[in-house]
Formats: C-alpha cells, structure tokens, sequence
C-alpha cells in the first residue's frame, strides 16, 4: 500500500504533466505556468519523501487451508454373553436397541504464513504517473527528471522569450504600398548608421521603357526613442496598369520586395496578372513548443515563407492580435512593455522571409491592448497603442473619409482604400465599442462607435469606379453569431448595430456591388453567407459573404464551437483544426468589368486544403429608368450624367462611356509631376549670378570639355575656361538624373562612358543646353558654370563669430522656451546664438519634470546616445567612473574628447541643488523661480548664485571661449599654437567596466581646417588624455611647454566666465568651441541634460536660418 506522501507525489505529478502538455503543445493559458510550478512544489517534497519513506519490500501472508474428511464407526454392542460382533456382520439389534451408523468427519487445518518480499519493479507504471519507486532509484530519478524537464520546458517557453529585449533590433518591412507610393517602415537604434536611406528598382523592368536601375527613394535622418527608433520612408512610385514588382534595399543591410498594385479597376481580364491578398490574424511564437525551436520562433510564418512565391500576393491584410500582451503572461501596463512585445515579432528569426517580401497592413483588436477589450481608451489603451501605431498602423493606408466629403478622419484607427478591382475598409473592433455585457439586441449599443459607423456606412453607399465590383471589409472579430463560444465578444453581441450594416451591404449588392467580409480571432475557419430575408426588397443575389481564418501560428479549437442555428447566418464551411491557417483571396474582372469573381483559397499548416469562388451580384436596382451600372462606369459619368438629367437632355451609354474613357486615357498617360523637366532657374539661387548680364554668355564645344571662355562678355578672373565633359555630365541636374525629393543621384557614375563626348551645344540668357553622346540631353544654368569658372568649390557659410571673455557673464545670450518651442523661427534664433555666440541659455524651461528639457533639445535634433546613455539625468554618485559624477571640481575641457566625432551641442540644466546631509536645507529650486533669467543682469546673478548656496554650497559653471583662447596663443606664442595643432594625441574613456573608446586615430588638441587653415575644433581635456608621442614633429616636451601655456590662458580671469546655474535656466553650448567647468561644491545637485551630434545642429541651424535653394547649392555644390 502506497504512502500518502507517494500518493501525493502521484496525483501532482499526473496533474503536472497533464497541464504542461496543455500549455505547451495546445493553449498558452496565462494561469498554468503558476498551476505548474505549484504542482512541482508539492511534487517535490513528496517524491523525495515518499521515496524515502515508501518499503522496499511488502508483506506478503499465505494462508492455506487443509480440510482432511475421515469415517468415524461407533463402538460394536456387547452381547450378553459378553461377545462382540463380528466385523462386517449385521449389526443387530440388542434389547432391541439398533446402533449408529458410520459417519464422515472433516477435518480442517488452517496454516498461516507470514513473510516479506522484494516489490515489483513496474516500470511503466512509474515512468508514467511520476511516483517514486522504492525498488530503483534510477527509475525514480527517470520519472522526476522527467517532470523536471517538463517544468523547465515550461518555465522556458514562460521567460526565456521575456529575455530579448529586442533594444538593440534593427530591420524594415514594407507597409501599404499604393499605386504612387510606398511606405517603408524602419527601425535603427545604432546612430552610427544614420542617415539611413532607401533604394528601389523594378524587379523585372520592361526595356526600353522601364528604368532597370536603382532609385533613390529617401531616408531617415535620425530616429529616437520617443517613436522607439522607428521611422517611415514614403517611397515614390510610377502607376502601373498591371502589378508590379520592387526590391528595395536600405543602407543599414536590409532588402526585401513589394508589390504595387494595378491601377484601380485595371485588372480587368484573366489575361492580366491575377490580383492577390492574403488575409489571417493571430501570432504567437513557439507553438506548438519545441525545445530546438528559437525562443522567437513563429512556426506559422515557415508555412507562409514557402507560399509567397507562388502565390505572389499584393499585400497581407492582417486582422489584429499581431501580439498577446496577456499571452504567456502579462508582464507589465507601460509603453515599454507592449513596444517589446511588438520588437519580439519582428525580432523572430522568422519574420524578415515574410515580412520584408511583403506589404503588411493592420488591424487593431483586443489582445494588442489586452483580452477581450471593451473598455474604450481608459486603463492601458494609450500604453498599448503606442506601439500600435509606430509599428503597425505608420505604415498603414489612409484613414477613412469622413461621412459627406472628400477629407480624411484624421487620428482615426480606421481606414479606407481602394486597389484593382475592390475597395477596402478596416474596421476598428475596440476602441470605440459599449461593454460587451450589455445585451446583445440593444437598440444603441455599438461596436464601432457613431463617427466610425456614419463613416462606414457612406463606404458602402458609396459608388465605385468602372472595374471596381467588390468591397472587402476588414473586421478583427467574426460577424457571424454562429460561435456559440464568447459570442458576446462578437459581432453577435452587437445584433442592432449588425442589421444596420447587412442592409447597407446589401442595399451595395443591388448597385452590383459585392460584399465580402474578411475576419479572424476564432483560430478556427468558417465560410458563412448572410442571405437577406425572403420575400424583401432585395434580390438573393446580393447575399454578404464572411471568410473568417484564423491563427497564422496559435492553438486552435479541438472542440468544434461553430453552429448554425437559424437561415440568417448559413455554414458554407467549417474547419477548426490547424495551427496555421490562412486565406489567399484572388479577384478578377469579368470580360465586360461590370463583374468580377473572388475565389477565396484556404492553406491550413502549409497545404491547400478548400477553396471556393463566389461572383459578384449584377446590378439590379433602377433609378429615374437609369440602369445603376451605367453609374458605376466612373465617377465622373456620375456627375454628367446627373447635368443631363437636369437639363433634360438624354445621352446614349455609349457616348457617356466614350467621353469618359477618353477623359481616363487622357489622365493615364499624362506625365506625373515628378518627371516633368523643371526650369533650371527656378532650382538655382540667383545669390550665385553676376551682378552683370549674362545674356552675352556663349559656350562651344572645346576638346575635352565646354568652354566658356569664347564668348564676347568672358567672366574677368577666371580660374578655368574649359569644364571637363565628364565632370559635366556627373553633375546633370535632370529630373532622371536626380531624384527631386532627396535631391539624390539616380544613376551609376560609372557607368557613364569616360570617353562621353558634348554632340551638340545650345545657349540662351537662361543657360546651356548639351547633347552628349550617350543620347542624354543636360541643362546647366549660367550660375552654375560661371562659379564653377571662376570658383574650385563651394565654401561654408561666411559666420561672425563673437568671442566673448569675463563680461559675457553680465549679459550672456538667451532666449526663452517658450519661443523655441512654438515656432522654428525660434529654433533658428536659438541655433544663430550658438553658431555665433557659442552659448546659449534658455530661459523659463519647466523644471517641475526633466522630460521638458528632453523636448527643448529635441527640438534641435534627437538626443544623442553615448555609452552614458541618451538624455541624461544624474546626482554625484559616481553611477558612471568619470569624475562629473563627484562634486569635485572640473578644470575647462571639452566633453567626448575619446570620440572620432565628438558631441556638437551639450546642454545642463539645473533641477534643484540640495544641501549636505544633516541640514536643513531644501532645493534650490524653492527660493529661485522657475522663470529666472540667466541674461537678466549682473547682480541677479549674484542674487541668485547666494540664494543657491545658502541651500547647496558652489557648484559655479565654468565657460571659456576655446576660439578666443586659441587667438590669445597664436597672437602671444604662434610657435605654441603650431604645435597645438600639429601633434597628434590619444585619448580615451576607460573609466567603467568593459568600456575602452578611442578614436579612430590620433587628433591634435587645436584641429585646423585644411580647406581655410582656420580653427574647426578644440579637442582638450588633460584628464582623458594618453601618452604624448615620440616621433611626431615636435618633442614631446614641446608640447608640455605649449599645452602648459594654453592652459595657462584657459585660467586667465579675463577669460574664464562664471555663471551660477538655476533652475529653469538651460545651458546649450558648442562643445567643439566653448569648453566647460564647474567648481567644487556640497550638497546634491541633479542635473539633467544631453548631447547633439555637431551634424544635426549645423543642419538644423541652417535649415531655420537660410533658404532651402541656398543651402543646397552650398552643400551639393
């Protein structure tokens, strides 16, 4: 007999693996994974105790029973005579008394064996309940282990995909792609790697019409962590009337294909190429679970990478639960936490063969927020959206239109579109619906909210163009109440608001409109047709159509949950085994384009396994005597149609279809904006003419080149008269030679013939135009050649520094945040104070949160990460090994001396400045208003400098202009200053664990301009410092005897400028100018701040001080 802790063992156990069984190979359930790890607790303690416990050997009682039969004769009667009888002979009778006869006797012997014996062994018996086996301790190690295993596959598939974080993931994907654009979504967190860019080719070009060749399609400048360092890149197209194939590529190493779409209602024949989608929902990864399988794996995304090619799909229209932010566990309600679950998908070692060959667009439902949603955008919504949004919806179509106009609904998370030969609306499930307990035949109760349902409802009034016959609409949960399962969380819990829409469907199915429905959810399949009531006003004809697939990789239902139970939702088919399902949906137009037919194909686990084809209904319904298909032919005929009516006049189908196609025709094959040639001087700054007339000009054809200097009006100066051919016909400037968004080259240099030869040449008072050999035809303005006559390149702008000593600290440069926060007028009157000034503070910042600092300095560029981190906020604690986390004192230096590239901009702010342990004091912030003004006057300053130390002692800035005490040396001492900008140092940040940067090479501490011998960059901090070198033009101790009199002049009172930081005071500084300092100080002081790459401030500052044309004809030449 087992012993309870045995039997205990054993019932766990059988529990245990029972559950994990289910968790692993069936159903994530959030609950089980604790069900599992109790059960192992209890398991434990009593295997090992009733291992310990349990006998090794049993009793064993043996009884046998002995029944033995015997014949008993009584004793013989003595005769009188004292005789006896003789044996055997007849017993008579004596004074007549007849004696007993014999009888027989049982005799029964009960023999009782008590002994021990050795258990069975049973090993089958203990390998599957998990009980301990007394008799073998290898059996018993096998059956526990065999639980143990089973909880660690568990607690795998529980935390181990928690540990990618996925910071650090970087990849793109194509998001809806449109006949004229496509969106491309990118996520770069390394900003080493910025600007990334994007190129796109047609895969199979048509020649000769078609460019074979790579195009610049634009790129992302920076990314952030405000929008967790995505992007979006709109990549412009040319419309095709077929699909067409692209392959992009972007230049942080990622490519994939697209494609664009037909048209709308081009696809009008079998002959074209077929139109194409797919749609599904669900995704979770590692289901069914397999130990060998990555912890990102997603099983469904194999089935569909194997498909794609064949199938040749437009798009995947996937209806919602991309992520289970409750599935295996909910592991938090922040931003973080859902912007994670979103980078695990896209992190899967799966997901580039899908989801970089594949436009991909969105639909909301509940498990991106959390299970079975319906509590609108209270709770965790804004939180889970978030991510939503930047991953997902960025990329998706336009929102919809709203109900009665031609404008968008913007910030709506629903949308609207129309491709080939349907048009598509995507329903929003979640957001806007009533509680889900409310009974379902409620007369207002809504799933879709009174602004989306208006809006969807003129959808499906609304007509549609010739060869567009069919409206696929996107719902993320089943419109059929034929689930008998959650039904309430359905669009069987929303019965009022669903009849409003099937009599809008239908009421389109009379217009010759079909509708078809595209949901999932369930994880299981079911086709289901809404035929409208017998004996009404419509036709049968216009029955809707539901194709409802789901999971692309989850469980699925092993119970079958689907019924019909009434003749208003009827089962065409239903299946819900798989793991992997979805749906390949191809329409086409029939030979006259008044119909088309939609087949629909289902793949369950990588196979084929049903299909169907439906065809759209004819138009049916009449108006006024006016067939509703001739309305249909184009919106345009609409409005003709609807003038002749009014006027009384009568015209034939035909003349309408004939003056319809014509104006179509028209359209079609006018040149899109974007390829008409531009006028050359409407591209070029007249800052670059002569102040004298260049209508004179003349340019003839020389050997090697144009020469400009034949002409009767020859510039005076000039450097050149001949430029080259081939420099001319790198630098064309064309519509097909530059790409007139990024202003980026479209062709290959190289390619270009180096013998290319000027055929012909032709000038105006505008400019030349050549005709080389290679048949291209160039533009060049006069501006453009007569600076590149007289001029090598182009040079920086001419700036104005002012240097400034001591007395900036009565008067320095300021502004407040106000303006730089509410117009780019500010932003650029912030950056010309940096650029000329080297300084700058920024006046009644909030100091209340950090994050209004964070936005101050994004509003320059993105904050730059280092190894510190990104935007910093920090006490003297020494969290990083660098010395500006003591309270020490700092000598003048600049910031990121270790870098190739050190940091342009740096920024402090001043939150509070407490003081030591043990008084009683409280921040600086208290006693100094958050509108102080460092640029107010003199004695402010003082008055604000004692109010900060009377809480916390010190802590003064310390700036110093770098440029001004470069001039000082090179005015006092030029042989110190020669050897300031000749030796070359290292330098390097060692201080934390697993951290050593250094520069890409040795920099001297004066960096000179090798174009104007002018000083570009100070690079000096002593402390982070290497050996000075041997070997170099000057001794080493040359340069001691230089740098000791440099820092000699960074120290001078005249030169050095102290200023007592205050909150809601930021400083901005040009860290490659103005070196910084601080005094030593007690107390805690918290200071927040950032770096900005010198590149996006120079942008930046350019962009809000000067006119795009100048710029780019300063930076491109």
């Amino acid at each position: 007999m087992m012993t309870t802790q045995a039997k205990v063992a054993r019932a766990s156990s059988i529990a245990l693996r029972a559950l994990s069984y289910f968790f692993l190979r069936w159903a994530l359930i959030p609950w089980v994974p604790a069900a599992v790890l109790t059960l192992f607790a209890i398991y434990v303690p009593s295997f090992i105790s009733g291992y310990r416990h349990e006998p090794k050997l049993e009793v064993k009682e043996e009884i046998d029973v002995v029944v033995t039969d015997a014949i008993v004769t009584p004793e013989e009667p003595i005769a009188p005579n004292g005789s006896r009888k003789r044996k055997g002979a007849a017993s008579p009778s004596v004074n007549g008394i007849t004696p007993e006869p014999e009888v027989v006797a049982e005799r029964v012997d009960i023999i009782d064996r008590i002994g021990v014996e050795k258990r069975p062994l049973n090993p089958i018996q203990t390998l599957l309940s998990g009980a301990p086996n007394p008799r073998s301790l290898a059996l018993s190690l096998a059956t526990f282990l065999l639980n143990a295993l089973l909880v660690s596959f568990v607690a795998d598939r529980l935390f181990r995909e928690h540990s990618y974080t996925g910071h650090d993931l970087s990849f793109a994907r194509p998001g809806f792609v449109s006949e004229n654009e496509a969106k491309i979504l990118i996520r770069e967190p390394d900003q080493s790697k910025m600007p990334v860019t994007v190129e796109v080719r047609l895969k199979d070009p048509e020649a000769p019409f078609e460019n074979p060749r790579w195009q610049d399609a634009g790129g992302v400048k920076w990314t952030s962590n405000e929008t967790d360092y995505t992007a979006v890149v709109n990549v412009p197209l040319r419309g095709h009337n077929k699909p067409k194939t692209y392959i992009w590529r972007t230049s942080n190493n990622h490519t994939g294909e697209f494609t664009a779409p037909p048209r709308v209602g081009h696809a009008l024949s079998a002959v074209d190429p077929p139109f194409t989608f797919l749609s599904t929902s669900c995704i979770v990864n590692r289901l069914p679970y397999s130990p060998f399988d990555h912890p990102l794996a997603i099983p469904g995304m194999r089935h569909l990478a194997k498909l794609l090619p064949s199938l040749n799909p437009q798009f995947m229209l996937f209806l919602g639960d991309f992520i289970y932010s409750d599935v295996p566990k909910f592991w938090g309600k922040k931003v973080e936490d859902y912007r994670q679950k979103y980078r695990q998908v896209y992190a899967s070692p799966d997901w580039a063969a899908v989801g970089q060959n594949l436009s991909w667009i969105h639909v909301l439902d509940d498990h991106e927020i959390y299970n079975d949603w319906d509590a609108n955008t209270t709770g965790v919504y804004e939180a889970a959206v978030n991510p939503w949004q930047l991953y997902n919806a960025a990329t998706n179509p336009p929102p919809a239109k709203k109900a009665g106009t031609s404008s968008l609904r913007k910030e709506a998370t629903y949308y609207e579109f129309t491709q080939g030969p349907a048009s598509f609306f995507l329903l929003d499930t979640r957001t806007h619906r009533h509680s889900n307990k409310l009974h379902a035949q409620t007369e207002d109760k809504t799933m879709l909210g009174s602004e989306q349902l208006e809006d969807f409802l003129a959808f499906l009034k609304k007509p549609e163009p010739r060869g567009v016959n069919w409206k696929i609409v996107a719902s993320s949960v089943p419109f059929t109440k034929n689930w008998k399962v959650n039904t309430r969380d359905t669009w069987g819990g929303f019965l009022s608001e669903r009849q409003k829409i099937l009599e809008a469907m239908w009421d389109a199915g009379l217009r010759g409109i079909g509708v078809v429905i595209l949901s999932g959810d369930r994880h299981e399949f079911a086709a289901t047709k809404f035929p409208p009531p017998e004996g009404g006003r419509w036709p049968q004809t216009v029955a809707v159509h539901e194709f409802s697939t789901s999971p692309l990789s989850q469980f699925y239902s092993p119970v079958q949950s689907y019924r019909q139970t009434d003749n208003e939702d009827v089962k065409i088919k239903y299946i819900n085994k798989g793991n992997s399902k979805f749906g390949a949906i191809t329409l086409l137009n029939l030979e006259d384009g008044n119909q088309g037919s939609l087949k629909y194909r289902l793949f369950i686990d990588g196979e084929e396994v049903w299909n169907t084809m439906i065809v759209s209904p004819p138009a049916v319904e009449k108006e006024a005597g006016v067939d509703m298909s001739v309305l249909r032919v184009r919106g345009t005929q609409q409005l003709a149609a609807a003038a002749l009516k009014a006027k009384g006049q009568q015209r034939s189908l035909a003349t309408l279809r004939s003056a319809t196609r014509l104006r179509s025709s028209t359209a079609a094959h006018s040149l899109p904006r974007r390829f008409l040639p531009l006028k050359p001087s409407s591209t070029i700054s007249q800052r670059y003419l002569s102040t004298s007339s260049v209508r004179g000009n003349k340019a003839e054809i020389a050997n090697g080149g144009l020469d400009l200097g034949l002409g009767s009006s020859s510039v005076s100066g000039a450097k050149r008269d001949v430029l080259p051919s081939f420099w001319l016909r790198d630098n064309c400037r064309c519509t097909q030679c530059v790409n007139q968004d990024t202003r980026q080259r479209n062709f290959n240099t190289f390619e270009i013939p180096s013998d290319i030869k000027i055929e012909k040449v032709q000038s105006d008072s505008q400019g030349v135009q050549i005709q080389w050999s290679d048949g291209h035809l160039s533009t060049y303005p006069w501006s453009f050649l007569q600076f590149y006559q007289t001029s090598d390149r182009r040079e920086p702008e001419d700036v104005k520094l002012a240097y400034f000593g001591a007395e900036a600290a009565s008067n320095p440069p300021s502004i407040s945040y106000e303006a730089v926060m509410s117009s780019d007028k500010g932003v650029g009157e912030l950056t010309k104070k940096i650029k000329e000034n080297g300084f700058v503070f920024v006046t009644n910042t909030p100091y209340a949160n950090p994050s209004d600092t964070e936005k101050l300095l994004e509003r320059i560029a993105f904050i730059r990460i280092t190894h510190y981190g990104g935007f910093y906020d920090f006490t003297p604690d020494l969290a990083m090994a660098d010395t500006a986390y003591t309270n020490l004192a700092l000598p003048a230096h600049t910031d990121t001396t270790y870098f190739s590239d050190p940091a342009g901009l740096q920024a402090f702010h001043l939150l509070s400045h407490t003081g030591p342990e043990g008084s009683s004091s409280s921040s600086s912030s208290s006693s100094s208003s958050s509108s102080s003004s460092s640029s107010s006057s003199s004695s402010s300053s003082s008055s604000s400098s004692s109010s900060a130390n009377s809480k916390g002692q010190g802590g003064k800035s310390l700036l110093v202009d770098g440029f001004h005490a470069a001039n000082i040396l090179k005015s006092e001492d030029p042989k110190a200053y020669k050897v300031l900008s000749s030796v070359r140092l290292p330098f390097h940040a060692s201080g934390n664990e697993g951290i050593t940067i250094a520069p890409d090479k040795r920099y001297p501490v004066l960096e000179i301009d090798p174009d104007s011998d002018e000083l570009q960059r100070v690079r000096w901090n002593n402390d982070d410092r290497g050996v000075v070198p041997f070997g170099e033009e000057y001794t080493p101790q040359e340069w001691y005897d230089a740098a000791r009199k440099w820092d000699a002049i960074l120290r001078r009172k005249d030169v050095e400028v102290w200023i007592q930081l205050t909150p809601g005071s930021v400083l901005i500084f040009d860290n490659w100018r103005v070196l910084h300092g601080r005094s030593a100080f007690q107390g805690v002081r918290r200071i927040c701040g950032g770096y900005t790459n010198r590149d996006d401030f120079i942008s930046r500052w350019r962009n809000t001080n000067f006119k795009r044309e100048d710029i780019l004809n300063r930076i491109i030449g």
